[in-house]
């Protein structure tokens, strides 16, 4: 395998307009029509999950869906459920069991279709987002998203890991921004990841020897 490298940016710590752009967030209900094609993804599978109520692990952005096969595994008697836009990054899952479904769609789309579906989502995954990282693209990191609110009403348990040191300090300023608890970040051992990686993306990460950094709540709010 290939090393990688890490994304390369000029900052070196939080944007200072973080915290204007987060505040805007809250204040504003953003409102940007559903696309079609993530409404119909969603609807293929919401009826199945309400029918068979049962906890669900949410792995958004999951690119290949390899880590939708290590949850599934961890949580045979959950529903597993992968969203990613990409139709051929999904096109190359692997075969999965009968508890993953796998939906094309923008995430913002869905994270606000589950919301009012009320879905029970017990653990919610973003596992390596783009950090985009340029100083100017603030505003297509998920934290700095209109959608950040609707990421965050999903459930409360939410767990994201990046290799871009300051898109985890980001991320910790824009939890506790929308007063969220128990957040916890830190940098995890590679050794111990190496041996049960949760994604293709952690694999090659761990051969690169890049850091990883996790960011987790068990409290997770919103103003929704």
């Amino acid at each position: 395998m290939s090393n990688s490298r890490l994304p390369y940016s000029a900052q070196t710590q939080p944007h200072e307009r973080l915290t204007e752009r987060l505040e805007i967030h809250r204040r504003v209900d953003w409102r940007q029509s559903i696309r079609d094609y993530s409404q119909r993804a969603f609807e293929s599978i919401d009826a199945r999950v309400q029918k068979e109520p049962k906890p669900i692990i949410l792995d958004s952005g999951c690119g290949t869906a390899w880590s939708c096969l290590y949850f599934a595994r961890q949580y045979p008697d959950y529903w597993v459920v992968g969203i990613d836009r990409s139709e051929k990054r999904l096109s190359k899952a692997p075969d999965l069991p009968d508890n993953v479904f796998l939906i094309r769609a923008e995430l913002a789309d869905a994270w606000r279709l589950m919301v009012q579906a009320h879905w029970r989502v017990h653990s919610h995954y973003v596992l390596y987002p783009n950090p985009y990282p340029k100083a100017r693209q603030l505003q297509q990191r998920w934290h700095g998203h209109p959608a950040w609110p609707h990421l965050l009403a999903v459930c409360p348990h939410l767990v994201m890991r990046t290799n871009a040191r300051v898109y985890a300090l980001e991320w910790v300023q824009a939890l506790h921004h929308f007063r969220c608890g128990d957040v916890v970040h830190r940098e995890l051992d590679l050794a111990e990841v190496s041996k049960s990686p949760m994604s293709a993306f952690e694999t090659k990460y761990c051969a690169s020897g890049h850091p990883i950094f996790e960011v987790s709540t068990t409290s997770a709010v919103s103003n929704l």
